[in-house]
């Protein structure tokens, strides 16, 4: 799937040259957008400005959680508490 949305991606950012990247997903969405937001920062150097997740499971550790902070300027995880997927350890 990396390729298809890299492709996607790269040919919308060609036609808006001066967009940023905001990512966002749910429960397994979120996981997904969150190592492909820090996919398409750190390895392709994509203007990833900020990742929304809803009911994302744990899905790094403290290192790339720690990494992907100092990559992404703005980060917001929403859960709820009666939600057991964020509690969930990938």
């Amino acid at each position: 799937m990396s390729p298809n949305v890299t492709a996607a991606v790269e040919a919308l950012l060609q036609s808006h040259p001066r967009a940023k990247l905001a990512l966002t997903g749910h429960s397994l969405g979120g996981a997904l957008a969150t190592l492909a937001a820090i996919d398409l920062k750190s390895r392709l150097g994509l203007p990833v400005d900020s990742l929304y997740t809803f009911g994302c499971p744990r899905c790094m550790n403290a290192a790339l959680a720690s990494h992907s902070a100092a990559l992404i300027p703005t980060v917001r995880r929403m859960t709820h508490w009666r939600d057991v997927v964020p509690h969930v350890r990938t």
